[in-house]
């Protein structure tokens, strides 16, 4: 936050991002009436089928995100509540794998594990957007932490109640994380095993005690809001639909989504570490005893992310190929890397445990000045960053190749008179060092993806007025659309203009994904490039109906006029009802409100 707070604030354009944010501002306004999910069983006829016009859709039922969101704009001013918000959750997925870590393994590696965390590119962007992408990793994160607790504190009950209501917090917040659960489960009874050997039985118990209580609270919300208990069934429907035929991915080619999705990069790496920690885990055992007492526990639980994500992928879900879901990966996988650096680093002695400690810290910070003050300081420049990303990655190759030479050139002079048991700590030494190594050239390259990509679909952090000016003339925008109809029953008309990105927020957190007429006003067609056709005249007249108020947001001149000779073409004409400008900062758009009838006969 000293060098930019920019990634604290979602980006302008992403539908989803800024539908939760109008959660946020106006919960009870988007969950009271379900009508802003209503589908025209013209334009969407299968999806009419599955959701009824009274009943909510699957963003209504993510409660444990947009609830709590929703509390903390209630609580504080919408800037405060910004930084409130992701920060809360940003440190509690941090803080949990560091606890999970330092009770497991070793507070060094806890903490090491927490600073690659925080500041590992994919992972500062998934937090950077109003998805429900934040809630997912926090949540599993807290159930990780309570899972531990379970197996090192004397009142594991309560431990494993909590895990058990963030764990139904995680899978609320959205479904498809359920595929998380093979991993949570078998951390829990490896760790179990291990440590405490509580009753199975009642660890089930309790766990599910504390699922049921998740769902009872949530329950009772939307059973006040709504009318509808059981909040969970509108997204548990969407997933059997949309699973039904997946989202059009073929079986993945991996050395090209390799090669295409880099947020792929670190996770292979990751898998492929703790096969190795596993497999050597398991020929140890033969010497030390059984093979649960040596087998790396986190890299198994990584790996059973993994997998499941894997046969999505060969199911054509392309888990692994959208970056907000194989995000979900990147709590487990840095348990992983915090055990498996724990091999060494716990058997370092303090001060030179200490200096490693102070190095990484120093070299995250050193990387994030250096890159960040070049790209959000005055006079940035995309090829001036470049050049600074390419030195930091050639640097660190080089440091990495030195490191390894060094220690392989130690080893070989020391073979003759080290015992095998210092030789196979110096492999591991090395094993670690390279770890880390690749580490940091894959945040680099994420890093500069991610923060200098002019044209890149996952920019975030780079628009063309300052990100509280946006978030605030949304508000103001949402807050007149509440006084003229506190249901929010609204159309919505716009075109490709140079705030089109301002329209889309302002359209996206009224939550009115199939209440649109257009983007290409005075255009009628919902597609760009679509052309009219009976159907979509059909559709139109079906809105209307339900809905005659319609949201112009356009700077050109006589837009009312311009919207009758589109509406009269099929038989409707309109009324202005009221016009405002919306500014804030350097952000300035009209927003005018027009009522649609039929036309008089003549």
């Amino acid at each position: 936050m000293s060098i930019t707070r920019l990634w604290l604030f979602p980006r302008l354009g992403p539908v989803d991002s800024w539908t939760y944010f109008g959660y946020f501002i106006h919960p009870a306004r988007l969950l009271n009436t379900g009508y802003h999910y209503f589908f025209s069983p013209f334009i969407n006829p299968d999806t009419a089928k599955l959701f009824s016009p009274k009943e909510v859709m699957y963003p209504d039922s993510r409660l444990p995100w947009t609830m709590v969101g929703a509390l903390i704009y209630h609580l504080f001013p919408p800037l405060v509540a910004n930084y409130v918000l992701h920060l809360s959750f940003y440190y509690a997925t941090i803080l949990s794998v560091y606890g999970a870590l330092k009770y497991t393994v070793g507070k060094r590696s806890g903490l090491i594990a927490a600073v690659l965390l925080g500041t590992y590119g994919y992972f500062i962007v998934s937090q950077n957007w109003d998805y429900v992408e934040v809630a997912v990793l926090a949540y599993f994160s807290l159930t990780v932490f309570f899972l531990t607790l379970a197996i090192q504190v004397k009142w594991w009950r309560l431990a494993l109640f909590g895990a058990g209501y963030c764990y139904g917090s995680m899978i609320f917040s959205n479904t498809v994380a359920v595929f998380l659960t093979p991993a949570l489960t078998t951390y829990y009874f490896l760790s179990n095993y291990r440590y405490r050997k509580h009753p199975l039985l009642a660890s089930i118990g309790y766990s599910v005690l504390g699922l049921v209580g998740v769902t009872l609270f949530f329950g009772a919300i939307s059973k006040v809001i709504t009318g509808n208990l059981f909040f969970f069934m509108p997204a548990v429907r969407f997933i059997f639909a949309s699973t039904k035929d997946g989202y059009g991915y073929s079986p993945p080619g991996w050395v090209v989504s390799l090669n295409e999705h880099q947020w792929m990069w670190l996770p292979f790496l990751i898998s492929c570490t703790s096969f190795i920690c596993i497999v050597w885990s398991s020929i140890q055992s033969q010497h030390k005893g059984t093979l649960v007492h040596s087998l790396p526990i986190f890299s198994v639980t990584f790996l059973l992310c993994v997998l499941p994500s894997i046969f999505l992928e060969l199911k054509g879900q392309g888990v692994l190929r959208i970056v907000y879901y194989a995000s979900y990966l990147i709590p487990p996988m840095f348990l992983a890397l915090g055990e498996q650096v724990s091999l060494v680093l716990e058997r370092l002695n303090q001060q030179i445990a200490g200096s490693l400690i102070a190095g990484i810290v120093i070299l995250q910070i050193f990387t994030f000045r250096q890159l960040l003050y070049r790209m959000v300081g005055q006079g940035f420049s995309y090829s001036a960053a470049l050049v600074d990303v390419q030195n930091l990655m050639h640097g660190t190759y080089a440091l990495v190749i030195a490191v390894i030479v060094v220690l392989l050139g130690l080893r070989l002079i020391l073979k003759g008179n080290t015992t095998k048991y210092k030789r196979w700590v110096s492999a591991k030494l090395i094993l670690v060092l390279t770890l880390l190594g690749f580490y940091y050239c894959f945040n680099f390259q994420a890093l500069f993806t991610l923060f200098s990509s002019g044209n890149g679909a996952w920019n975030r952090l780079f628009y063309s007025s300052i990100p509280e000016d946006s978030m605030l003339a949304t508000i103001q925008a949402q807050n007149i659309l509440k006084e003229i109809d506190p249901k929010g029953q609204f159309l919505f008309w716009f075109n490709d203009e140079p705030e089109f990105q301002m329209y889309s927020m302002v359209f996206s957190s009224s939550a009115a994904t199939f209440r649109l007429i257009g983007r290409e006003f005075p255009s009628i067609n919902f597609i760009k490039g679509t052309p009219n056709s009976e159907v979509r005249t059909q559709d139109l007249k079906f809105q209307f109906d339900k809905s005659p108020k319609v949201v112009l947001l356009s700077q050109k001149s006589n837009v009312v006029q311009q919207a009758n000779a589109a509406l009269s073409s099929i038989g409707f004409t309109s009324n202005l009802v009221s016009s405002y400008d919306i500014a804030q900062g350097d952000i300035r758009f009209k927003m005018t409100i027009i009522e649609v009838s039929k036309k008089s006969l003549p």
